[in-house]
């Protein structure tokens, strides 16, 4: 409640949240409307977001962009963003897979190059789940203590279960 009075009190135009947050700022719209004339842009990470939150919120703030983003402290952060085009499209699309992507972290950003590799190594293809590696020049890789953790051809291992749709959506 507090956020909502200060984001109308402030006029803020952009913020960024967590889950966990949203939840709760979409929870409390709905009990209790609140005018956000100046948002324009909400981004949302960190964390699994559910389908009907993300719903809900596109629904309650029609004219808000909502961004969700993907990365990590090796990839010198984002690697992936669903952009709130993206947002709008996979939110008013009647096709299941189209609608689906509300639940991706989007596609990869410019000069990212992601793979999804089966545990033998091998390069899946869509919608099959493995782990995702990454490649770019933003991407480290790098530790003090035991050195780089790249494969001879400059992928990151992310240790994190994903895979890609036919579009090239990262879940």
């Amino acid at each position: 409640k507090e956020w909502l009075r200060l984001a109308a009190a402030e006029a803020v135009t952009s913020a960024t949240v967590v889950p966990t947050m949203l939840d709760r700022i979409i929870s409390e719209l709905q009990a209790d409307p609140t005018p956000l004339p100046a948002l324009r842009t909400l981004a949302y990470g960190g964390s699994k977001v559910g389908l009907p939150l993300v719903r809900t919120a596109l629904e309650l703030l029609p004219d808000v962009g909502f961004v969700n983003a993907y990365g990590l402290t090796e990839t010198s952060s984002t690697i992936a963003v669903l952009t709130p085009d993206d947002h709008r499209a996979a939110h008013a699309a009647d096709d299941e897979a189209a609608r689906k992507r509300l639940g991706s972290v989007g596609q990869p950003v410019p000069g990212i190059e992601v793979q999804i590799r089966a545990e033998d190594g091998t390069v899946l293809g869509p919608e099959e789940v493995g782990e995702l590696y990454v490649r770019g020049d933003q991407v480290s890789g790098k530790y003090a203590e035991i050195g780089s953790v790249l494969d001879e051809h400059g992928w990151f291992p992310t240790k994190d279960v994903a895979y890609l749709d036919s579009e090239g959506y990262l879940f």
